[in-house]
C-alpha cells in the first residue's frame, strides 16, 4: 500500500469572494448594498487537492495564473496547505481566476456563484501537453471539465493516458450549455478517464436523466467506465462496468453549508483509491469526509484532516 500518494490537479483554483446582501424581496432589480464580504480559497480542482493534502497526500496543482493580487492569494493558500506550485505558469496581462458567490437574508440563502473569465481559458494545447508530461509515473490526477478549454483538456488527457497514471475526470460545468462544447468532443474527453466523477447538475440535462441512480447506471453502460455521483443526504451512487448502480448512504447530520462537500468527496475518494482501497470502501470514506465538510461554512473551512476523520468514524 502506498504510504504517501502523489496526486495532481488540472483544473480551477480561484479566490472565492462570498458576498452577503439583504433580502429585498422577489422581483427587486435595483441597486443592493453588500453588507459583508468573505475572501476564501476556491475552485473545484484546488479544493479537491486541499482535501487530499489534509489527508496526507503529496499534491501538485497544474495550471496558469496571472500576475496579480489574486494569484498571490491563491499561491499563498496553496503554500499553507503544503500543495506544490512549481508547475503553475504565470502570465502578465491575464486575470487570475476568482468567483463571486452571493448569499441573501438572515437565512444566508445562496443565490448563485459567478465564475469570471480568466487565465485558465488561455491554457493552450501545447501548454496542456507540457504540463501533463511533467507528471510522475504511478500517480493520480484529477482533471476538471470547466474553465480550461476542452480541446486543451483533451490534449492533456491524451498525454497523461500514455503514462502509468490513474485519471479521474470531474465534469464541473454543463459542457453544452455553459462551455458550448460539441457533444462528441465532450464524450471523447471522457474516454480517457479511469473513473468519472461528474457533478449531477453538470450532466443531468446533457443526458436528460434526473434520477441519480439511473443516470449513474446509464453513463456507466454508455461510456463503459466507472461512474461515481454524489447524492447529498443520500450519500453517493456508483456503477462499475454497467453492473447496475449501487448506493453508499450518508448519516443524518446537521448541515451548515454544502458548498465544497463535493470537492471534499472527490479529494478523499482519490486519496483512498491511491492508498489501494476498493472502490466501495473509498466511497464510504469519501462520504464521511464530505459530511464533515458540511458542518462548517465555506468550501475549505471544515474539510477534515486525517485525525478528524478517524475520530468521526
Amino acid at each position: 500500500m502506498i504510504t504517501k500518494p502523489k496526486i495532481y490537479g488540472f483544473g480551477s483554483a480561484c479566490v472565492d469572494y462570498r458576498i452577503h446582501i439583504p433580502d429585498m424581496g422577489e422581483g427587486y432589480t435595483a441597486k443592493v448594498l453588500v453588507d459583508n464580504v468573505l475572501e476564501l480559497g476556491g475552485g473545484a480542482c484546488a479544493n479537491c487537492l486541499v482535501q487530499a493534502a489534509r489527508l496526507g497526500a503529496d499534491c501538485t496543482f497544474l495550471g496558469k495564473l496571472g500576475k496579480d493580487p489574486q494569484a498571490e492569494t491563491i499561491l499563498s493558500m496553496f503554500s499553507s496547505e503544503n500543495i506544490e506550485t512549481e508547475l503553475i505558469d504565470t502570465e502578465q496581462g491575464t486575470l487570475s481566476p476568482f468567483n463571486i458567490a452571493v448569499y441573501k437574508g438572515l437565512g444566508n440563502e445562496r443565490i448563485g456563484g459567478y465564475l469570471l473569465p480568466n487565465s485558465l481559458k488561455s491554457i493552450t494545447c501545447e501548454e496542456a501537453a507540457r504540463l501533463a508530461g511533467k507528471m510522475e509515473e504511478g500517480s493520480s490526477v484529477i482533471v476538471e471539465i470547466g474553465e480550461i478549454p476542452l480541446k486543451s483538456v483533451l490534449v492533456f488527457l491524451k498525454v497523461a493516458s500514455k503514462k502509468d497514471i490513474r485519471i479521474f475526470v470531474d465534469v464541473d460545468l454543463d459542457p453544452l450549455k455553459q462551455l458550448r462544447a460539441h457533444f462528441e468532443l465532450f464524450e471523447e474527453v471522457l474516454t480517457y478517464a479511469d473513473i468519472i466523477i461528474p457533478s449531477y447538475e453538470a450532466v443531468k440535462d446533457v443526458y436528460g436523466i434526473s434520477n441519480r441512480s439511473y443516470l449513474t447506471a446509464h453513463l456507466s453502460v454508455r461510456l463503459k467506465k466507472t461512474i461515481v455521483i454524489t447524492a447529498a443526504e443520500k450519500g453517493a451512487y456508483f456503477c462499475k462496468d454497467g453492473e447496475g448502480a449501487k448506493n453508499v448512504p450518508a448519516d443524518k447530520i446537521k448541515v451548515k453549508d454544502t458548498v465544497g462537500a463535493g470537492d471534499s468527496f472527490h479529494g478523499s475518494l482519490i486519496y483512498a483509491k491511491a492508498k489501494g482501497h476498493s472502490l466501495e470502501k473509498a466511497i464510504r470514506f469519501a462520504v464521511q469526509c464530505a459530511q464533515l465538510t458540511c458542518l462548517g461554512f465555506g468550501a475549505r473551512t471544515s474539510m477534515p484532516y486525517k485525525s478528524e476523520v478517524k475520530q468521526f468514524l
